[in-house]
């Protein structure tokens, strides 16, 4: 968190580091969003403004208190990631031991300091929310808590629409929870759940 923090904060301060801006320009449209909807106005007025008018209304915290606490949301997602990506390691592996818990740490380790990723979190693009949003349905499936599972999904999709691609192997799983498809067939579907995340 700390990691994450430092590239949000040093370049936020460019009156003392002369540094240029560190934000996406989606997230500068949000924040510019974000002031229409403190004074009364819609969102769609600000050029360029394409976005589900939910995550302006997230961000007017940034003209109350600071710009970048629409990031420090950001990275808050992108933290319970690595956490849902842990669980989801553990239940589907039946291992346990010394060995298979040094390997969930360095995948945690991996996802933490990811350049790629740390880079996406720390602009402020919305892209870490919809991924927190689809592990968070990923392990709702696991449990077998099938409506909000679908609540999560349908979010995720209502903030981006590229995670419907996930529509198929998550039905396939819900199907095998549900008795619809043979067991000897639970695996296979499981396993077209997780390949088509990565």
């Amino acid at each position: 968190y700390y990691f994450r923090m430092f590239w949000i904060l040093i370049p936020g301060l460019k009156h003392i580091s002369h540094l240029p801006e560190f934000s996406a320009n989606e997230y500068v449209i949000m924040t510019d969003a974000a002031r229409l909807i403190r004074n009364g106005d819609s969102p769609y007025q600000r050029h360029r403004f394409r976005h589900s008018p939910i995550l302006p209304l997230m961000m007017v915290l940034n003209h109350k208190y600071w710009h970048g606490v629409g990031k420090l949301f950001y990275c808050m997602c992108d933290i319970l990631t690595c956490v849902l990506i842990r669980n989801v390691m553990r239940k589907t592996s039946g291992k346990r031991g010394p060995s298979h818990d040094q390997i969930q740490k360095l995948i945690a380790i991996f996802w933490l300091f990811n350049p790629f990723i740390v880079y996406i979190t720390c602009r402020g693009y919305q892209d870490t929310l919809v991924v927190m949003l689809v592990m968070a349905t990923l392990n709702l499936l696991m449990y077998r808590r099938i409506t909000l599972a679908g609540v999560c999904f349908g979010w995720a999709c209502h903030f981006k629409l590229y995670p419907v691609i996930y529509f198929v192997p998550f039905l396939f799983w819900i199907m095998t929870l549900s008795g619809w498809m043979p067991p000897r067939n639970q695996n296979a579907s499981f396993l077209a759940s997780l390949s088509s995340l990565a």
